[in-house]
């Protein structure tokens, strides 16, 4: 498998009250999908994901937590802006809050969006750990060598060679382009797609590629990161598109 790296995202991530839920879907499905999907035909936008989160696993701080988030691959900058001026004109849902708007780039050997065809081929749909990572701004270019060097390639023996993971992506913010100052801030998103077997297996392989592409263990991996990151919020989602 090779990484997509270099690979822009723009990442919209939106609070929407638990009652009005599937009313924003419908709306969504209405208003925001087909302008998506016309962006797409007008090469505007080359790819687009859409999470809905539904269950907290980890969060640090006291905030409201929000539960949505649009993910779109995209060819520039310009681009991307040219999208958010045309999105402006759509008409909003009510109760939807804004979080954040962010332009993002892959993390080099980190990011693998397409499934392997041995994963494909499973019958059942996988669910996604959405991660919110801010990691203390001394310490951007150690988690990005653990990312390189060490926890990319480990993810990428897995995909290949395990069945109980679906894709990878990995996203650093090159910009913030909007954030709600009642929320607290990130500066990476990780997006796993995982099978029920994961929580099994997952120490056990993960270990493994760390000690054949890095020669370093698991808890001397993560005993780091947990000194130079914070998990700030992890959630359980469930893909809508692509379905």
């Amino acid at each position: 498998m090779q990484s997509v790296d270099h690979q822009l995202y723009l990442a919209e991530s939106h609070r929407i009250p638990k009652l009005s839920m599937s009313r924003y879907i419908q709306y969504f499905n209405i208003n925001v999908k087909p302008f998506l999907e016309q962006c797409m035909v007008e090469h505007m936008i080359q790819g687009y994901e859409v999470y809905r989160f539904r269950l907290t696993a980890e969060k640090r701080g006291e905030f409201d937590s929000w539960n949505f988030l649009l993910l779109l691959q995209v060819e520039s900058k310009s681009v991307a802006e040219q999208y958010v001026k045309l999105k402006q004109q759509l008409t909003g849902f009510p109760k939807e809050i804004e979080v954040r708007s962010e332009l993002m780039i892959s993390t080099p050997q980190s990011n693998y969006p397409t499934p392997p065809q041995h994963v494909q081929r499973r019958a059942f749909k996988p669910f996604f750990a959405v991660e919110y990572v801010d990691v203390q701004a001394p310490y951007l270019d150690e988690f990005r060598h653990i990312m390189i060097h060490n926890n990319g390639p480990a993810m990428r023996n897995i995909l290949e060679h395990k069945k109980w993971c679906y894709m990878m992506i990995a996203l650093e913010t090159l910009e913030v382009w909007y954030h709600h100052d009642a929320f607290p801030t990130w500066n990476q998103i990780h997006i796993i797609g995982l099978y029920p077997e994961a929580m099994l297996h997952y120490k056990k392989d993960f270990e493994e590629g760390l000690q054949q592409h890095a020669g370093v263990t698991f808890q001397e991996t993560f005993d780091r990161l947990k000194s130079i990151r914070t998990m700030l919020y992890k959630t359980i989602a469930s893909r809508l598109f692509p379905t």
